[in-house]
């Protein structure tokens, strides 16, 4: 495996986690996403904060959010992060596919699943890798006009779109402060800056 393909697969965690908020489309390049359309591409920064490699976890930061990281095996070697690497990600969530309520005492989390699901993206650059997400969240609110449900996860305040409307509908009868899990794809690239 090169150099860049470990670290593109060290740091891919870091694209579920990374937060929306104040972040910038990335050169004007847009996707189609199922059940969305187009959707333009999120850049984020962030910096490695610390990292543990024999727990196989890092802590990365975005202004004032710091959050945990766990990379699995399969991700690597981490024997070249260090302290203050800063990381551009470019990511696209796509459509919400799964809502259910989390059960008492659940803190917000991001856990990964392998597999590729190429039919939720069209127009995809080259590079970008595929996967799904499972996000453990506060529901914060659902806006159907705009069909976007906003969560309080562990980097912060994020939106995701919402395309099946039986979901919509289960969404709408959620209270603000109620602990749900959402399943999505998201395709993501990073590059060590």
């Amino acid at each position: 495996m090169t150099t860049l393909k470990n670290w593109s697969l060290a740091f891919a965690l870091l694209a579920g986690v990374a937060s929306w908020s104040g972040s910038q489309p990335a050169r004007a390049q847009t996707v189609i996403v199922a059940g969305v359309g187009p959707a333009a591409i999120d850049e984020l920064n962030v910096k490695v904060a610390a990292v543990d490699r024999p727990n196989r976890t890092m802590i990365v930061q975005q202004r004032s959010h710091r959050w945990l990281v766990e990379v699995p095996e399969i991700f690597g070697d981490l024997s070249k992060v260090k302290v203050g690497d800063n990381l551009e990600i470019r990511r696209i969530d796509g459509a919400i596919a799964a809502v259910t309520r989390g059960k008492k005492g659940l803190k917000p989390g991001v856990r990964y699943s392998e597999g590729k699901s190429d039919a939720v993206f069209q127009n995809l650059p080259s590079r970008f890798v595929t996967r799904t997400a499972t996000v453990t969240a506060k529901f914060n609110g659902f806006d159907a006009a705009k069909k976007v449900v906003t969560i309080d996860g562990p980097d912060g305040r994020r939106s995701l779109p919402v395309a099946d409307p039986v979901l919509a509908t289960d969404l709408q009868k959620l209270k603000r402060g109620d602990m749900i899990e959402l399943v999505f794809t998201e395709a993501f690239q990073v590059t060590l800056k």
